[in-house]
């Protein structure tokens, strides 16, 4: 209620700085969350200083906010451009296109879920992976000059040759899912474990929010690693919870990218190394591997390599 405890504040992140004419120019990326639950309104900020210690607004003809992604974003080549998502801080994905990989146009934010789900700034989003939901585009695999982000808002109807897949994960809200009152954006809702989030775009109709099921078990920690297009259709891998609350390898399909359903992989049991890294089908069986330590330490006893197959 604006009336009781005012309107909410925006989120101030620094995404560059740099100097120009004797002094420091930092450009500030605001999030602002809307009073009821919905998408987040963004908007960029310059602000100068002298000494670094005390800022105040740009004056007119100031450097703007990035033309570019961030760096080390995810890009994929579609027919007519490129897609990029990119996460300049956490938790807030930003989407990208560009006709030549050369000038960019800003999407905005991928959505935090449907009307039911806290806002945006509440439930911190990572996105993983992209792939396309048709045939690849000409010369697809090369660099673009630039790298970008993502967006999403709605559930989808459909998909077209030309739609781009974003996979990654989102933290799960407390208890119901459905707190009585957005948190504040800078008091992060207490994260219940993970589940897996996937958005969808086609070209002029922005991001959208995938169905995925089942939702994980509660507390469970699940993730996309990535996606493909195959001949049987699209599939995403990456890891999920079991019943009992061991984590395990997962694969998900969908003929639309609209909607996505993890299936049941006979080989994927507790005690079988995840997360899924990286898959390829031949459109009769499909390949997957598995990094049973991301982090590098030494390596698990038990067959070598870390890999399962079937027709998932």
């Amino acid at each position: 209620d604006p009336a009781t405890f005012g309107p909410v504040r925006p989120t101030a992140t620094p995404i560059s700085l740099q100097q120009s004419g004797g002094q420091l120019v930092m450009t500030v990326r605001l999030v602002a969350d809307p009073q009821t639950i919905g998408a987040p309104a963004v908007s960029y900020a310059n602000l100068v200083s002298t000494d670094g210690a005390d800022w105040s607004p740009a004056p007119a003809g100031t450097p703007g906010p990035p033309t570019v992604p961030a760096a080390g974003a995810l890009t994929i080549q579609i027919p007519g451009g490129w897609v990029a998502i990119a996460q300049p801080d956490p938790g807030h994905p930003e989407g990208w296109n560009s006709p030549d990989g050369r000038t960019w146009t800003a999407e905005g934010l991928l959505d935090a879920g449907g009307s039911t789900a806290p806002t945006e700034a509440s439930l911190p989003i990572t996105a993983t992976g992209l792939c396309t939901t048709g045939p690849p585009a000409p010369g697809a695999g090369a660099t673009p000059t630039a790298t970008g982000t993502a967006t999403s808002t709605t559930t989808p109807t459909g998909t077209g040759p030309g739609s781009v897949v974003a996979v990654g994960s989102e933290a799960v809200p407390p208890a119901t899912g459905t707190p009585t009152s957005p948190a504040p954006a800078t008091s992060p809702l207490p994260e219940q474990g993970r589940q897996a989030a996937i958005w969808v775009s086609a070209p002029a109709t922005g991001w959208k929010r995938a169905s995925v099921n089942p939702a994980p078990a509660a507390g469970g920690l699940e993730t996309v690693s990535g996606c493909a297009r195959t001949a049987t259709g699209l599939i995403a891998w990456g890891a999920s919870t079991a019943a009992g609350g061991d984590s395990v390898p997962a694969v998900w399909r969908s003929s639309t990218g609209a909607a996505w359903n993890r299936v049941n992989v006979g080989a994927f049991t507790p005690g079988s190394p995840y997360p899924l890294t990286d898959l390829a089908g031949t459109g009769n069986v499909d390949l997957a591997v598995a990094d049973p330590d991301p982090a590098g330490g030494p390596a698990p006893t038990g067959p070598d390599p870390a890999s399962a197959s079937g027709p998932a």
